[in-house]
């Protein structure tokens, strides 16, 4: 039916002792090519570190959250990598496999091509990567089929959507209609799978690539802002690194986070390179975070990197350009601003009542 199960107790012990299995050997795996190919670079080995301890971090916090709070829905992070136990068609999965080999075997030849090429090789590994893997459980069809399940997902409300101004403006009239996952969300996540339906029609399977490659755009971001803090090699060596993370294969092709990370870092990106040397970059930055938070409330958690980043750069600025710093900055908040004034005034649209 595309819509949701819940697999007796028998089923889950019997998913839990395989993926735990799959988990295990994963782990092993992943530390043997991440020490073989990245432990030697310091820079590399220190971000990997960091990295494995926020993820755990905020794994256990989650679980801490779900257990002493129970209306809190549980959602165990770890286990958004592991694999279904309903392999149909082991060719999807010899495939990954493939891509995978031969992405390791063309990585060096790969890491000297100029940047443009290199960065759109990068986006086709993982655009082909992650599609293959969301095919392994049973092929094509598997592609498609979280955006199948209406019930739950914002593909249910795409029939409620004549045009833009009318859904924003009765978006919070039609919170009862509205797919469960969207009743806690902003209309941003509704009203992009509303504009893929118009590129591709009502197609679970265009609407599922289209945002894989979505997801696959954050690549370019992440290259610009990193390339302020490390060298040239370091930063594509963690693109490398990245397009392979197993949260972000699995999710591309599952959830609409996909455009939340891509906006997300888009806005990082572009308010880093605006408040350090271009009041238009600040200005589109504010923008992007107004995406951003029109597509999920959860931004509104990224305030400590942007206060972050704002420290950075006045410490790293002279004190006769600092009040710069500062103009430039308050440009991204007035753009934010101005963002949500003009929905307001336009459609009627309030993000503060939603």
């Amino acid at each position: 039916s595309g819509q949701g199960y819940n697999p007796a107790w028998e089923e889950k012990v019997t998913s839990i002792l395989t993926a735990g299995a799959v988990v295990f050997i994963f782990l092993l795996v992943f530390i043997f090519l991440f020490y073989k190919y990245a432990w030697a670079d310091r820079e590399t080995r220190r971000w990997g570190i960091i990295v494995a301890g926020i993820l755990f971090a905020v794994i256990s916090g989650k679980f801490v959250l779900s257990r002493l709070w129970s209306g809190y829905i549980s959602e165990h992070l770890i286990f958004f990598f592991l694999p279904s136990p309903k392999v149909a068609n082991p060719i999807w999965f010899i495939l990954a496999v493939l891509l995978f080999l031969s992405f390791l075997k063309w990585r060096d030849k790969l890491s000297r091509f100029k940047i443009k090429y290199f960065l759109l090789a990068i986006l086709g590994f993982f655009f082909l990567f992650s599609t293959v893997v969301a095919g392994i459980r049973e092929g094509r069809a598997s592609i498609a089929d979280p955006m199948t399940r209406t019930h739950w997902e914002y593909t249910g409300n795409i029939g409620l959507i004549e045009n833009t101004h009318d859904f924003l403006r009765d978006y919070i009239k039609l919170q009862p209609e509205l797919a469960q996952h969207a009743i806690t969300h902003p209309p941003g996540y509704s009203l992009l799978v509303y504009y893929f339906s118009k590129i591709v029609g009502v197609d679970f399977l265009g609407i599922s690539l289209l945002i894989i490659l979505t997801a696959g755009l954050s690549i370019f971001p992440i290259y610009y802002l990193l390339k302020k803090f490390f060298e040239e090699e370091t930063v594509r060596k963690v693109l490398q690194i990245y397009i392979f993370i197993p949260g972000l294969v699995f999710m591309s092709g599952t959830s609409l986070d996909a455009f939340f990370l891509t906006i997300t870092w888009t806005a990082f990106a572009l308010v880093f390179a605006g408040w350090s040397a271009s009041w238009r970059l600040a200005l589109l930055g504010g923008l992007a975070a107004g995406l951003a938070l029109i597509s999920n409330f959860l931004f509104l958690l990224t305030a400590p990197v942007w206060l972050a980043m704002v420290i950075y750069i006045v410490s790293k600025t002279a004190k006769s350009g600092r009040a710069l710093v500062f103009l430039r900055a308050l440009i991204s908040a007035l753009a934010l601003v101005m963002f949500f004034v003009v929905l307001w005034q336009w459609a009627d649209y309030s993000i503060i009542k939603n």
